[in-house]
């Protein structure tokens, strides 16, 4: 089996919401929804918060977590997420393991059906493809996107006029709460004519999340909807 490394970032200055991840949602702070569903991974091999915050450190390690300090420059409001990933990758490989996979584990994104993470482990290992990545299906059809231009509605480059929904071509985007990716492509030297993340690679598969647990928390919106969704089931 590959060594898989679950890599949880977390940083101090989260500015939509602040201190988020210490924030109690659920009965414990935000982040330790993740460790937790970390935990319950079989195909893990290991798993560590990357962070540069004291208190979230302590926070982690309370729940059992192994943390790694972050240096200030992976930390900062325009720091690419690849540099926290790459400098917990090295500093794991420093003790001596090799890694083979990682998965990005964001604690901003807590709902997450069970086994989901090993679901993508495995998409990884069975297929050979460079990611896997949990997606949500788009709640309203994108055929039906507009664009404004001042008060003028405009059709979208998606648009299309299509009355009946189940005549619309499904799509999904990237909900964050997994993505596995290949060692050596999140290692690799970035190159800009992909038009997205290096390490997300050429073969880029999905395991479907359902609609109700896309939840990225950036914003009081979103922290309401997150709070109704987990206190009250």
């Amino acid at each position: 089996m590959p060594f898989v490394l679950g890599i949880i970032p977390a940083r101090g200055g989260s500015k939509g919401i602040p201190r988020k991840n210490v924030l109690v949602i659920g009965g414990k702070p935000l982040i330790v929804h993740t460790i937790d569903d970390a935990r319950e991974s079989k195909l893990l091999t290991r798993t560590v918060v990357s962070t540069d915050d004291a208190e979230i450190a302590g926070v982690a390690r309370a729940a059992g977590a192994e943390v790694i300090m972050r240096p200030p420059e992976f930390a900062t409001d325009t720091a690419p997420i690849e540099g926290a990933l790459r400098h917990a990758v090295t500093t794991i490989e420093k003790g001596g393991s090799k890694v083979d996979v990682v998965a990005w584990l964001s604690g901003n994104n807590p709902l997450r059906v069970d086994g989901v993470i090993d679901r993508c482990i495995q998409k990884m290992i069975e297929t050979g493809c460079d990611s896997v990545q949990t997606v949500i299906p788009y709640r309203k059809p994108i055929e039906w996107s507009l664009r404004m231009a001042g008060d003028r509605l405009l059709p979208s480059p998606a648009y299309k006029f299509i009355v009946r929904r189940q005549d619309c071509l499904p799509v999904y985007h990237l909900d964050g709460a997994v993505i596995v990716m290949r060692r050596d492509a999140l290692m690799a030297v970035d190159d800009a004519s992909l038009g997205y993340p290096r390490f997300y690679g050429k073969d880029r598969r999905a395991v479907v999340h359902p609609a109700e647990v896309g939840v990225d928390l950036d914003d009081e919106l979103d922290l309401k909807f997150l709070r109704f969704v987990m206190e009250g089931r």
